[in-house]
């Protein structure tokens, strides 16, 4: 997964299950949910959301508190 996507920084990993939500609000419908420990990638962010991305190809709007950050 790393080596695949190493064109983003911004790598981040599921500390807690995950809501990955259609827009970056705690009202927005839930499009996945990822257990603790997937993989994503962030490609933008909304105060306290980041638009992320998986090896699966689902992607949407994740609440910054689920996610820790990989990269140094």
């Amino acid at each position: 997964l790393l080596a695949l996507n190493y064109k983003y920084q911004n790598i981040y990993i599921a500390v807690e299950e995950a809501i990955v939500r259609f827009a970056p609000t705690e009202t927005s419908p839930t499009r996945h949910v990822w257990p603790i420990g997937t993989y994503c990638w962030s490609k933008d962010q909304r105060e306290s959301y980041l638009f992320v991305s998986n090896d699966r190809a689902e992607d949407g709007w994740v609440n910054k508190a689920h996610l820790r950050s990989l990269a140094h």
